[in-house]
């Protein structure tokens, strides 16, 4: 007989993220995406962040979002650098929050992608604690 230990700390978090259908605050995010990914051909690397982060902060069930454009970044050696957006929503249900992460890769050759979307615990503070040089 084997027993299951109950879910703790991040992992119990995550799950708790997981059972709310993240399409709609995916599906808000991505159209304010559209808007401004590769609206500059001539300046591929050019990527309006602070256009992106008015407007997030203007959807209906925003709490909080940072960028980690503060943090220190080590440059790939094929030229992309990875941009990426954490956004803690309000859930339609109860008062409970999620965390969602946009990965977003910005190359000279193609322009700005959003590659992947998940969840995460503590994005949001974390990167506010090093952006403030208060964490590593």
């Amino acid at each position: 007989i084997m027993y299951c230990k109950p879910l703790q700390g991040e992992a119990k978090l995550l799950y708790e993220m997981s059972q709310v259908d993240p399409k709609p605050y995916d599906a808000a995010i991505e159209a304010i995406f559209a808007k401004y990914m590769n609206r500059h051909q001539n300046m591929r690397s050019y990527f309006s962040l602070d256009s992106i982060m008015l407007e997030v902060a203007q959807l209906p069930l925003f709490v909080d979002a940072i960028w980690n454009n503060c943090v220190p970044q080590v440059a790939s050696p094929d030229g992309v650098s990875d941009y990426r957006l954490g956004v803690i929503f309000k859930a339609d249900t109860e008062a409970k929050t999620i965390q969602r992460v946009y990965i977003v890769n910005n190359s000279l050759e193609k322009g700005q992608v959003l590659v992947e979307k998940k969840y995460d615990t503590d994005f949001v503070s974390r990167t506010r604690r090093q952006c403030e040089g208060h964490d590593e």
